[in-house]
């Protein structure tokens, strides 16, 4: 298990998968989870000024599902604290890496407003 949570009210949950998959010009692949978790968390704050720190809050868990979470704190911004990114990892068909990124969510720390879970940091 990673280090604690940062413990902020929450924004809602937003699926990023897309996103990610984009940036990287196709579905990261990886020998291990933490392998393809770099990778998620490098081209979610790869132009981010100043770049956020990272640190792995759970995981990773490997069985029915493999995942792993990070958050991601430092962002320029004054009403958002950080992120907290899940990544869901599960076996490629073939190829030379045995793992692929499945599915990325993102969920908006937030220092200040309450967040409501319902969209970003009011």
């Amino acid at each position: 298990m990673g280090s604690l949570p940062i413990r902020r009210p929450l924004s809602a949950t937003f699926d990023i998968t897309n996103e990610i998959i984009d940036a990287e010009g196709g579905t990261p692949t990886g020998a291990t989870i933490e392998e393809i978790g770099a990778i998620g968390v490098d081209a979610r704050s790869r132009f981010a000024d100043p770049k956020p720190s990272s640190i792995v809050v759970d995981g990773p868990t490997t069985g029915d599902r493999n995942e792993i979470t990070y958050d991601l704190v430092g962002f320029g911004d004054d009403s958002v604290l950080g992120e907290r990114l899940r990544l869901f990892i599960g076996p490629t068909d073939g190829g030379a890496d045995p793992l692929e990124l499945q599915r990325v969510e993102v969920t908006y720390l937030c220092a200040r407003g309450s967040g409501a879970r319902t969209d970003l940091c009011p």
